[in-house]
């Protein structure tokens, strides 16, 4: 016979809730081990299973009434075995400390940048490069900054005065014979050539060679000049 193992009431072979209490019903094996039927203790009257009062005598049941002892079946629950990487805390771990890994890489970077940084900058040596690389001077570098002006300062003055004679001297030999056919046909143009070259500034320099820049009327042009094999600064173009 099957017992509710909630409330001890009697089930049907076939029932899988409680009647009574509606427990579920589990496999379980009734340790039926009365050796003879249920008895009154004072009348030694027979009694039916469950009853709280002997109905012959009125005593008391309720150590009879009590549900028989259920020995219960249940299997043990199966252990499920899981990677610990794939576990919430696994991935958990994965991420801080692919972080940190990120963290660490990338303070390196910076520290090897502001290393190098550190290195090879000088406060000002900047400032100097950039003047180097627009003029051509350098530290080392003697650069005759009267010899150039005085030479442009000698062109306007031969050009103001139309002298195709003076202007020849301060040729260099290669621009001569390149120009000395067409120096008859600069006349007219000389004086207001020197009158635009007045606004000249230097915009290139070095121990050989210098670029003045001028603006006119038509735009903005260039004589350079060059230190001849004598010595002497002369126009190498304009």
């Amino acid at each position: 016979m099957n017992f509710c193992t909630n409330c001890g009431n009697q089930l049907k072979p076939e029932a899988r809730f409680c009647a009574r209490c509606g427990q579920a019903v589990h496999r379980a094996v009734m340790s039926e081990k009365l050796s003879q039927e249920n008895l009154c203790p004072k009348c030694n009257n027979k009694v039916e299973p469950g009853v709280k009062f002997c109905v012959s005598c009125g005593s008391s049941l309720m150590p009879l009434a009590q549900a028989p002892s259920v020995v219960q079946e249940t299997l043990p629950p199966v252990p499920v075995r899981q990677d610990p990487a794939f576990t919430p805390t696994g991935k958990r771990k994965k991420v801080r400390v692919f972080s940190v890994l990120i963290i660490m890489l990338t303070l390196v970077a910076v520290a090897a940048a502001a290393f190098y940084f550190w290195r090879t900058y000088i406060p000002g040596e900047s400032e100097k490069s950039s003047q180097t690389a627009a003029t051509g001077i350098t530290e080392n570098t003697i650069i005759d900054a009267k010899g150039i002006e005085d030479i442009a300062l000698t062109t306007e003055q031969v050009f103001a005065r139309s002298d195709t004679a003076a202007l020849a001297s301060i040729m260099s030999s290669t621009f001569l014979e390149q120009r000395r056919p067409y120096l008859g046909q600069l006349i007219p143009y000389m004086p207001a050539f020197a009158e635009d070259f007045k606004s000249r500034r230097l915009l290139y320099s070095n121990e050989r060679y210098a670029v003045y820049e001028f603006s006119s009327s038509e735009g903005k042009f260039t004589v350079d000049f060059c230190l001849g094999e004598d010595g002497t600064w002369k126009i190498m173009r304009f």
